[in-house]
């Protein structure tokens, strides 16, 4: 034991020496920007354009390419991984005959838009530790506002901020998709947007007066399967035109993203966001490989220093893998070869028969972190207010998980309550929230599903004194699931590692069948409030 610790003790001094001396090697900086989303809003003689941009990067020395060539196809595909450096907008405004343009930095991704003083203010929410930020219209250019001001602005588009008060139980959720698109039509304004993921070309057609324009996101020619890599082929270039009237040439080219581009650190550092900041360059330096290479080969003969690696080391690769947000761009059937297409037509069926009816089809696309191929299906219940989607994922080197369901309801202030046929894994039990409530009713059909959540959902709001929503919409399910996300990312990085691995443990030996939070809890104290008095 003895001489294997001094093996391993002189290996780590050499990966060391090895990594000091790489450090101080030049290192190649790149980076590239990619179309997220494409908005538009006209009144009268005037429009504006938004386009909404991620900014990757990626830095390597001449030791961590030499090195990746012998690191294995997974280990090899992890290093070459492009960094999120930063998101902005890129804004235009049009009058007759005059197009100008503003950069708008570190504007968060599927920004909102809202009236505030009779001017036009764009808005991007909070998340992590990135206060939420804001730019207003001042007729002449677009001017940065507080973050306060931000969060204030983006209050008006948020459903809290229509419920006349938090203890108004008969007062509706609103979606914020929802609220910005009627405070932009009270105000006169044409909003239309759409996400540019894919490679397939989008149109907005508008007028200005009697001018007509278009407005055209022309996507590049799908590669031919295995041409790309992994990260290039899920960025894809692509450009977006204007044409109209006063112009010589049929389309005038706004905006073009382009292939990756060799920058100085000085530039690279300065497009990097400050909440993406810390740790970045010595991330791409060539020590983590180094020693990872190392570690391969020597943490099996000390499997104690291997689980405490792990178990270190897993709370920031949770992190890592969990996006800032999502997106939920539209989806195909024949993207999914592997989808079982009969299985989803059968359930569909079985719902459209209990009254349910289909929303769209989607496919949740995070802005970072890992993709994992998946398909849903979302379908509504006007007369019950409840949402099911049907969904089936797709992991990477593995076969598809098989197709399942869940039946949702979001409710006010704040709760929600879902009923699904699929086993919780012990990760997302350690991800559970206290408003967040669910039940696994396995082998129960479709309709003895829907009888059960209903029957469950209706003790839930009465013993809590609050009521479903009734927004139907897919913005309310999407704010839901974004919201939802959030939260449980906040819950992960203040969990003590330690002991969320404990309560992962205990579920995998006694599985539970539904996590009801803190809603026992509350539903006594509003049954007997005698017995919690309240504190001063």
């Amino acid at each position: 034991m003895k001489k294997a610790l001094v093996v391993f003790l002189v290996l780590v001094a050499f990966a060391s020496a090895v990594t000091f001396a790489a450090r101080r090697l030049p290192v190649h900086y790149a980076v590239r920007s990619r179309p997220i989303r494409l908005a538009r809003l006209s009144r009268g003689e005037e429009a504006f354009i938004f386009i909404e941009e991620q900014r990757w990067g990626r830095a390597s020395s001449v030791a961590t390419d030499e090195v990746s060539k012998l690191l294995p196809r997974m280990l090899r595909q992890l290093a070459a991984a492009p960094d999120l450096l930063s998101s902005h907008a890129i804004a235009f405004h049009l009058t007759e005959g005059k197009l100008e343009q503003f950069e708008l930095p570190n504007m968060g991704a599927y920004a909102h838009f809202v009236i505030s003083e009779r001017a036009l203010c764009v808005v991007s929410s909070e998340y992590a530790n990135v206060a939420a930020s804001g730019f207003r219209w001042t007729g002449s250019e677009f001017v940065a506002v507080s973050p306060n001001e931000a969060a204030e602005l983006l209050s008006l588009v948020s459903g809290s901020a229509i419920t006349p008060s938090d203890e108004d139980n008969s007062s509706e959720m609103v979606s914020p998709f929802q609220r910005e698109k009627e405070i932009l039509a009270g105000q006169g304004w044409d909003y239309k947007h759409f996400p540019t993921y894919g490679y397939k070309d989008k149109t907005i057609q508008f007028k200005l007066q009697d001018a007509e324009f278009t407005l055209a996101f022309h996507a590049p020619p799908k590669p031919a399967p295995g041409s790309q890599d992994f990260y290039s082929a899920l960025m894809p270039a692509g450009s977006i035109a204007l044409s109209g009237p006063g112009s010589d040439r049929p389309e005038r080219v706004i905006y073009r993203a382009p292939e990756w581009e060799a920058v100085s650190q000085a530039q690279y550092l300065a497009l990097e966001s400050p909440s993406n900041r810390e740790g970045r360059v010595l991330a791409r330096h060539s020590s983590p490989l180094v020693l990872a290479s190392l570690l391969i080969y020597l943490l099996p003969a000390f499997p104690f220093l291997r689980w405490l690696l792990m178990v270190l080391t897993l709370k920031r690769k949770i992190l890592k893998n969990l996006p800032n947000t999502y997106g939920f761009p539209p989806a195909r059937v024949e993207q999914f070869p592997k989808l079982d297409q009969a299985g989803l037509q059968k359930i569909t069926q079985d719902f459209e028969a209990l009254g349910f009816t289909k929303l769209m089809d989607f496919s949740m696309v995070p802005d970072s972190g890992q993709y994992i191929p998946a398909f849903s299906r979302l379908m509504a219940h006007p007369r019950h207010h409840c949402f099911v989607e049907i969904f089936q994922i797709f992991p990477a080197k593995k076969g598809p998980m098989p197709l399942t369901y869940n039946i949702s309801s979001n409710l006010h202030h704040g709760w929600s309550f879902s009923s699904g046929v699929r086993k919780t894994m012990a990760l997302s039990y350690m991800m559970r929230l206290p408003k967040c409530l669910w039940v696994y009713m396995p082998g129960v059909g479709r309709s003895e599903l829907l009888t059960g959540h209903l029957a469950r959902r209706n003790q839930i709001t009465n013993d809590l004194g609050i009521s479903a929503s009734t927004d139907m919409s897919i913005e309310a399910y999407q704010a839901c699931v974004l919201q939802r996300h959030a939260e449980r990312r906040a819950a992960i990085q203040k969990k003590n590692i330690f002991f969320g691995l404990g309560e992962a443990l205990a579920f995998k030996l006694r599985p539970k069948h539904e996590w009801l939070g803190d809603y026992p809890k509350q539903a006594a104290q509003k049954r007997e409030p005698w017995k919690y008095p309240v504190r001063a």
